[in-house]
């Protein structure tokens, strides 16, 4: 706590290491955050405050994980509408498993899905 006080008095940050986010972890950060804390994800609202409807919409930018998504749709975890994914209530149970599709850094870093929660 030392050091960590001295930083303070010195108007500097008290932190160690940190992590620099880049556009793409912000956009799956929100979604991440929408589903977890909301159960649902408006995707107008998504493409609004990321600019996304302009180059790309939200099939095109995640395509790699809608067949994911339909999968946990088929299972009754999630509905999908145009404007969005809502969790069901089933699908709240798995909230983090659902929720790790839109990981990248986990996709990249792993060869199996779904293991350690089941």
């Amino acid at each position: 706590m030392k050091d960590c006080y001295q930083a303070i008095d010195g108007k500097e940050l008290p932190i160690k290491k940190g992590v620099r986010l880049n556009q793409d972890d912000l956009i799956r950060r929100t979604v991440i955050m929408e589903l977890m804390c909301q159960f649902q994800l408006s995707v107008q609202d998504l493409e609004e405050k990321y600019h996304l409807g302009f180059d790309l919409d939200f099939n095109d930018y995640f395509a790699e994980v809608l067949p994911q998504l339909d999968a946990l749709e088929a299972d009754g975890l999630i509905k999908r509408w145009g404007d969005g994914i809502e969790v069901t209530a089933l699908g709240r149970l798995l909230i983090r498993n659902i929720a790790s599709v839109f990981d990248s850094y986990l996709i990249r870093n792993s060869s199996q899905r779904f293991s350690k929660s089941l």
